[in-house]
């Protein structure tokens, strides 16, 4: 069993693998593509890369070809998120290196919200597959996310308007965690739901009941 590579990083054949050279031998790795994003981000051909991996072979049904692969991970967290999730009835690896394409924390955060309209609009999942995942997972994914805190999905900030996509951000400059600025902007806009600028948001958010 290979648990981990250390190498130089040779080459990024296409969006899913990579050659890690490790001492002269050559490895194939098969990357999720969220896993694959942050790779060519923060690497060049040539940097150090080490990979936490799992051994996986696919088989073409019956007693077809199976194909033997490693699939990678940058450290061990994603590495339990990827193994966890592909236990899920009729999902399985192939469909998980190419549906994950989303920051893992989000889709753990998604599955223990019930988020199934977020979950069936990444690739290769479908309503079905996301409903088997909530109903499978929720409960077991909080350690995925920061702190193990859930954050109610309709405060998403990549779904978020402007004024209150600043206001989070001004609430985190004064110091406050990312999921209590959600908490305190929430708590605001149920006083106050006809607010629309970040100005207002803040003044909520801080104001003192009569």
């Amino acid at each position: 069993m290979i648990a981990k590579i250390r190498g130089i990083l040779n080459e990024i054949p296409d969006d899913y693998h990579v050659i890690v050279d490790v001492n002269g031998i050559y490895y194939e790795i098969l990357l999720p593509a969220i896993i694959m994003k942050t790779v060519k981000d923060r690497f060049q051909i040539g940097d150090e890369v080490t990979f936490s991996t799992i051994y996986d072979i696919e088989s073409a049904g019956g007693f077809g070809k199976m194909t033997p692969r490693l699939i990678g991970f940058l450290n061990d967290s994603e590495k339990r998120f990827f193994e966890r999730i592909i236990k899920v009835k009729d999902y399985g690896a192939k469909r998980a290196v190419k549906s994950l394409v989303e920051p893992l924390e989000q889709i753990a955060n998604a599955i223990e919200t019930g988020d199934i309209k977020f979950l069936s609009s990444l690739p290769e999942i479908g309503k079905r597959s996301a409903e088997k995942m909530v109903a499978e997972l929720k409960g077991k994914m909080t350690g995925f996310l920061p702190e193990g805190n859930v954050v109610d999905s309709s405060m998403d900030e990549s779904r978020m308007p402007d004024f209150k996509r600043n206001a989070v951000a001004a609430l985190i400059q004064l110091g406050y965690k990312r999921t209590e600025a959600f908490r305190m902007i929430n708590k605001a806009l149920k006083r106050n739901p006809d607010i629309s600028l970040t100005d207002e948001l803040i003044k909520e958010v801080f104001r003192q009941p009569a």
